[in-house]
């Protein structure tokens, strides 16, 4: 009987052994919740964090919903000038972060949700051209949207966030709207800390440009609406030229008072 127990016991101890030299070995391991990076009041509702540390594009939240990057874009500096802290991205070469599988962002056009990121748009690019930021894509559409929803520069670079049929402008609109040389590009190599919210209903959206609201209100008036079917994967960075960085998604309309929080963080080089 002492001989069995004794053969039980080392036959448990050698499993073990392996399956802790299997983990040592994994080259991918699934990133740990970064949480001192994101205030814990707003952690609950944290549906996906990017904040690109080490070069990564995996989902910090905890939640495992990983980019992938079929393209050559790269690791940047971050605004603190943190080394492989951010991404940069190449219209030109066709640059950009995806993921296929987006069931996580089902729901977006009739549920509450924010988005918050940080962007830095480089060089010139001329009028009429769309930069998704970020977005469910399935093509550019009425009104100012890429897809079912997305956030991103038109029109010399001027903020839009369009979901639900409508569309809603940051604060250079329509100012800069028909400069087709683009000469007044206020966004150009300067970074911004961008928030969008949408409660859910058509027109039930906010933005705020480095922590203060935009004093415009949706619009549509689409002769051709895209409708709200959770349809296109998730792309970061498509047809945009610069850099992105601390990108979280929740599942909550964000207050002044939580984008005041979101736009005195530092950034998350971890």
């Amino acid at each position: 009987m002492k001989n069995l127990k004794f053969n039980l016991l080392y036959v448990a101890l050698i499993v073990g052994l392996i399956i802790s030299c299997d983990n040592d070995d994994n080259p991918n391991p699934q990133p740990e919740p970064e949480s001192s990076c994101i205030p814990a009041n707003l952690q609950t509702n944290m549906i996906a964090f990017y904040p690109f540390s080490g070069g990564s594009i995996n989902d910090f939240s905890g939640n495992n919903y990983n980019l992938s990057n079929p393209t050559t874009a790269t690791p940047a500096q971050d605004r603190n000038g943190n080394a492989n802290c951010a991404f940069s991205f190449d219209a030109a070469n066709g640059e950009f972060l995806t993921s296929t599988n987006s069931a996580f962002i089902n729901g977006f056009d009739n549920q509450p949700f924010s988005v918050s990121l940080w962007f830095k748009a480089e060089g010139t690019r001329s009028g009429g051209i769309y930069e998704q930021l970020i977005g469910r894509d399935t093509g550019l559409h009425c009104p100012d949207t890429y897809g079912q929803w997305s956030v991103g520069l038109y029109d010399c670079r001027n903020s839009v966030f369009g979901i639900n049929d409508y569309s809603l402008w940051g604060d250079g609109y329509p100012n800069f709207y028909g400069d087709t040389d683009c000469a007044n590009d206020p966004s150009t190599n300067v970074w911004h800390h961008l928030v969008v919210t949408s409660d859910g209903t058509p027109g039930g959206t906010m933005m705020y440009i480095d922590g203060l609201p935009t004093s415009h209100s949706p619009n549509t008036g689409c002769s051709n609406p895209q409708g709200t079917s959770d349809i296109g994967d998730l792309f970061l960075g498509k047809e945009y030229t610069g850099l992105l960085d601390d990108v979280v998604l929740f599942s909550q309309t964000l207050t002044q008072s939580e984008v005041t929080q979101l736009y005195e963080l530092a950034p998350c080089c971890l």
